[in-house]
């Protein structure tokens, strides 16, 4: 065994799964640069992994068990949860020394997870929400989470922000308006996709869902009755990475499969006119670095995505709809005048991890 090869915990948010998806280009490069990766989580984005790496070890490491609302302010939810997400920031602190003992771990990832840093472990913080965008009624509060983020930042060695710095970047002002801290480093988007994968078009529209229960199932349920609608050919990927890959039939022109495999859900892409999806910043990153037209739909009263699909909307990137007014035959007549950047995502990641290990 080479004593030189390093042990690596890669450990995504539970929140949708676009924490783990981004980490899949970051796993695929520990690899190819022989490090031994260990992946911990719970739920679906562990899962998703787990089917993704199939030969990798993995740990169960608990999040916070945050609830999400079925309707809007996800905010007033959010901060009605802050004590229990507290005790459990201190809990998966004191499980991850237990983790880094029993696996002898030299370095630990974090996608937003903010009690996993370790003083017997090089400890890495990714995030591109530097700054937490809030509803109008709740603006004195960026602030105040901006500086309990850096609080959390600065117990690790490094924070990686997925984005370009500058005008090019894709995330705006939730990674690049405040100032940010010595240790952290803009590694420029990341996509688990490739845009070399073969071209054999196949459907007028692919529906991509996402996000946390119990939207997920709501966005599913509205988006359906308009696919079935338009006589378009689509194909709808439920994100349900519990469920198998097998393609069923709605109709003559609607199919629908639980859950695809990166590797699948690329052809997919490549092979769709046009994607409808979340505004989350992973599925984001994946749409520019395929250079696809895509239909945005933020999680309502979810800021975030609210922010991100406005702001790329008044850049021309990509349409965007509310979920409670949406109209998928509108919304295909007006998203031929958008169109996403061409942006060469380069080799930052490669440079970063290559440094990281040496």
């Amino acid at each position: 065994m080479n004593k030189n090869r390093k042990n690596i915990l890669i450990c995504p948010l539970e929140w949708g799964l676009g924490h783990a998806t981004r980490c899949i280009p970051i796993i695929k490069k520990l690899l190819e640069l022989d490090a031994n990766v260990i992946i911990a989580g719970e739920g679906r984005s562990l899962m998703l992994l787990q089917k993704e790496f199939p030969n990798l070890k993995n740990v169960h490491l608990p999040g916070y068990g945050i609830f999400y609302p079925k309707r809007k302010w996800m905010e007033i939810s959010m901060l009605s949860q802050i004590p229990k997400i507290f005790y459990n920031i201190y809990k998966e602190n004191r499980r991850l020394k237990n983790i880094v003992d029993t696996h002898d771990i030299d370095i630990v990832v974090s996608d937003n997870r903010f009690g996993l840093w370790s003083s017997k472990a090089y400890s890495i913080y990714m995030t591109h929400q530097v700054l937490t965008k809030c509803p109008w009624f709740m603006k004195y509060m960026e602030y105040p989470l901006y500086k309990l983020h850096q609080f959390f930042i600065k117990h690790y060695n490094e924070c990686w922000i997925p984005d370009f710095k500058g005008v090019n970047n894709l995330a705006g002002d939730l990674s690049n308006k405040m100032n940010i801290n010595k240790n952290t480093f803009h590694i420029g988007p990341l996509s688990r996709f490739s845009i070399n994968a073969e071209i054999k078009p196949e459907y007028d529209l692919l529906a991509i869902i996402s996000g946390p229960e119990p939207q997920r199932s709501v966005f599913e349920k509205i988006i359906t009755k308009h696919l079935i609608s338009t006589g378009l050919k689509t194909l709808t990927v439920g994100g349900k990475t519990e469920g198998d890959r097998k393609i069923k039939t709605i109709n003559k022109n609607t199919f629908y499969v639980d859950y695809l495999t990166s590797d699948l859900l690329n052809n997919m892409v490549v092979n769709s006119k046009y994607i409808l999806c979340r505004s989350g910043y992973s599925s984001i990153m994946d749409m520019v670095h395929m250079k696809k037209q895509a239909i945005l739909i933020p999680t309502p009263g979810q800021t975030e995505q609210e922010y991100l699909a406005e702001t790329l909307y008044k850049k021309g990137y990509f349409y965007t709809m509310p979920q409670n007014n949406f109209d998928l035959k509108l919304a295909i007549k007006k998203m031929d005048g958008y169109h996403p950047p061409s942006l060469d995502f380069k080799n930052i990641l490669e440079n970063t991890l290559t440094q990281l290990l040496s």
